[in-house]
């Protein structure tokens, strides 16, 4: 919801910056899918579970989703685009979730994207590389990435880069980081939980985060080197308490409903804030509209997953 607030406060200038450095989401979002695939997947490699066979997993899961986000925002292509004969390449390169590398933005058919595709990028070094690599290697790795990310930040004043024209080091390094983060994280710390006071404060500290406009603290990129080193770790560490309790009761069901609902907001809520602009809808409706509209591409994908599983289980 912060990157919601983010963007609609560039189609809306009237809105308020809520969320002026919510692009760090995307470093918690790296963080916390290294720290998911570590632990859902390092152990069914160490079984000869293929490394190819985990990527075209991640890619099958994801694909889908952001597909929809990218037929959506094909009548707003001209906007984002402005050179008509590179339509066609764009489409279809953004469409498989590759970056258009000349392009002032490597995914103009729906800017969000960039991250899922430094994602699957990360997917792919763990399913061949990362998962062999003791913690020390790790490491080492992710001190030499951050170093990088402060470059890139040091030159463009933030750490918001990666999505642009340019920029592909600056993200490599940014995925490499968190990712590599979350990795060490489940190894170094698994699944451990804190007092329930650590979840409501990781529960809080993002939209506080967040928080401060961007442009208080334009140019100031040790802000930002911060919060993606320090802050994320905790913040997922801290989320790991959140649920305490066992069984399935009314706290977890909303956190896994949260949790579907997450990555299709993600992947749609851009193209529908151009439709939502383009009706003349209120700024504050068109954000909360976004809601049920990633509900009904959440049910729909979990559908075909559904299926798709269903399906293969009744061949075998």
């Amino acid at each position: 919801m912060c990157v919601v607030f983010l963007h609609a406060s560039a189609l809306y200038p009237q809105l308020p910056h809520y969320s002026g450095k919510a692009y760090l989401a995307v470093d918690f979002f790296f963080m916390l899918s290294g720290f998911v695939m570590a632990r859902t997947y390092e152990g069914r490699l160490a079984k000869g579970y293929l490394g190819a066979q985990f990527f075209f997993a991640r890619y099958r899961r994801l694909w889908p989703t952001m597909v929809v986000g990218g037929l959506l925002f094909l009548p707003f292509l001209h906007e984002a685009a402005p050179e008509p004969g590179l339509y066609y390449k764009l489409v279809v390169l953004n469409l498989l979730l590759l970056p258009a590398l000349t392009s002032r933005e490597i995914f103009p058919l729906n800017v969000p994207a960039w991250s899922v595709f430094y994602e699957l990028v990360a997917n792919l070094l763990h399913g061949y590389v990362l998962w062999r690599l003791p913690v020390r290697w790790l490491g080492g790795m992710c001190i030499v990435a951050l170093m990088g990310v402060a470059v890139a930040s040091y030159d463009v004043g933030s750490m918001d880069i990666g999505s642009g024209k340019g920029e592909l080091l600056g993200g490599i390094s940014r995925v490499l980081f968190s990712y590599g983060m979350g990795i060490i994280i489940w190894r170094c710390w698994g699944e451990r939980r804190l007092h329930a006071a650590w979840g409501i404060a990781a529960l809080l500290a993002m939209p506080v985060l967040f928080a401060v406009p961007g442009e208080w603290l334009l140019g100031y990129w040790p802000y930002d080197l911060a919060v993606e080193a320090v802050c994320c770790p905790l913040i997922l560490i801290g989320g790991l308490s959140v649920l305490r309790s066992p069984g399935d009761g009314p706290g977890k069901w909303a956190a896994r409903w949260a949790g579907e609902l997450s990555f299709p907001l993600y992947a749609i809520h851009f193209p529908l804030l151009y439709w939502f602009r383009d009706w003349q809808l209120p700024a504050e409706l068109a954000i909360l509209l976004c809601l049920p509209a990633a509900a009904v591409v959440s049910l729909v994908t979990q559908s075909m997953r559904t299926h798709r599983s269903t399906t293969r289980h009744n061949i075998m």
